[in-house]
């Protein structure tokens, strides 16, 4: 029999051995593309769907002309389980939508089984209940589990070292995806960080008691509603969500600021193993907005390269760039326990060497640059930076940098003619 299974978040190696456990043929497709559908005649036709969805996708699959496509349909998400897309009990759905939401290869296996055993009008016999796995949690690489960050601290004391949450989706977890956090905690654990990894569904769903984003944040990285770690390795894409009329970035940058901690996100290639992406001159240029304008729209950073793709389309980290990456985020730890007065800040104004040069020093559309720089040092100053004669006026300071020459210039200027500039920072 086949069985058409909807949405990314289940196209998994844990479901497709799931599948060849239970002797199904499986067609995989994406909620959005199911979505889209228009014609049906193309498809082969199919026994039973099981609707699940693509990571960040929350909108159900009514109206979809493939529910037409055959007489069992079992909802998985929570957007097609509110929306009743379903041909069984309420009961039974709910029973059955509980295999694949927990996950595991054991719960796929029996989910499978009852699917294919209803289709095909068979008794299944004795069949396992769900089994309960987390889907949300603060887990070791032994298979311990905790529900916060306070748990997790009294299990494992981390004796005054600083700390890195790990944040990845809960599939990952669930399919054994895991060697690229391990080799993470390895390479902080060398250079004195402990880590604290922890997985989300990455979408929040009341019916099945998944978190929200901000939920997972305060529970797992936070104690008494402060943060507690010094840096947050976030691999989810779309965790925040949209909403009070602002875009799911703005929400995003909003969490991130009350962490008030750099947030990292490392990209990874799904579709390239090591070999291909060394040769490949511009890996990302298909995922560029997935990986680096999505992130950065969020709020997040450090976009280093850091694993591919092995054989079974699992990550495998590239252990030089992990140590790249870790070494990076020393640094920031570093930066964020030093005192303001021993920090080194440099400001930069813009002006176009080949195009006017001293027009346009300081040049910001329909702003000040200049005066906008005064107010930042005295900001600087404020906070505890070291910053030493800051001019009076915006007029002044760029009085300064035109009397020293301190621009680039693409013009021949003689080295006597450029002085250091005016406002300097101590180099100790």
């Amino acid at each position: 029999m086949r069985i058409l299974i909807v949405g990314k978040e289940l196209d998994t190696p844990a479901m497709r051995e799931a599948v060849r456990r239970a002797g199904v043929e499986a067609i995989f497709m994406g909620s959005r593309s199911a979505r889209a559908c228009r014609n049906i005649a193309g498809y082969p036709p199919v026994s039973a769907l099981i609707l699940g969805a693509d990571h960040g996708d929350h909108t159900s699959l009514a109206g979809s002309l493939l529910l037409q496509s055959a007489k069992l349909i079992v909802p998985v998400s929570g957007e097609n389980i509110a929306a009743g897309i379903s041909t069984l009990p309420q009961e039974l759905a709910a029973r059955l939508s509980l295999y694949f939401a927990y996950s595991g290869q054991e719960n796929l296996y029996h989910g499978l089984r009852l699917v294919r055993d209803m289709a095909e009008h068979r008794d299944p016999g004795e069949v396992p209940p769900p089994k309960p796995m987390p889907l949300d949690a603060i887990y070791t690489f032994d298979g311990r589990f905790y529900s916060t960050l306070a748990d997790y601290l009294a299990a494992n004391p981390e004796s005054g070292r600083p700390l890195i949450g790990i944040l990845s989706y809960r599939s990952r977890w669930a399919d054994g995806d895991l060697a690229l956090e391990a080799s993470l905690v390895r390479h902080l654990e060398k250079l004195g960080i402990g880590a604290v990894p922890a997985f989300s569904e990455g979408s929040a769903d009341p019916s099945v008691g998944a978190l929200k984003f901000e939920e997972v944040l305060d529970r797992f990285f936070c104690l008494d509603g402060k943060c507690a770690v010094d840096g947050l390795i976030n691999f989810q894409f779309f965790g925040a969500k949209a909403g009070e009329g602002k875009s799911m970035f703005a929400v995003a940058a909003e969490q991130f600021k009350k962490l008030d901690v750099p947030v990292f996100h490392p990209p990874t290639l799904s579709g390239k193993t090591e070999e291909e992406w060394q040769r490949d001159p511009r890996p990302y240029r298909a995922e560029l907005s997935t990986h680096f304008i999505i992130p950065e729209l969020q709020g997040m950073i450090e976009s280093v390269h850091i694993a591919c793709a092995d054989s079974q389309r699992q990550r495998k980290p590239v252990e030089s760039r992990v140590e790249r990456l870790c070494a990076r985020i020393r640094k920031w730890v570093d930066l964020r326990h030093k005192e303001n007065r021993e920090k080194r800040v440099a400001l930069f104004l813009h002006n176009a060497p080949c195009s006017g040069v001293e027009a346009t020093l300081g040049q910001a559309t329909d702003l000040d640059g200049f005066e906008s720089t005064v107010q930042i040092l005295r900001a600087l100053q404020a906070q505890g930076y070291t910053v030493r004669e800051i001019p009076k006026t915006g007029e002044e300071l760029q009085a300064i940098i035109r009397d020293r020459r301190a621009h680039s210039d693409f013009r021949w200027t003689a080295a006597e003619a450029v002085s250091y500039t005016h406002l300097t920072l101590p180099t100790t």
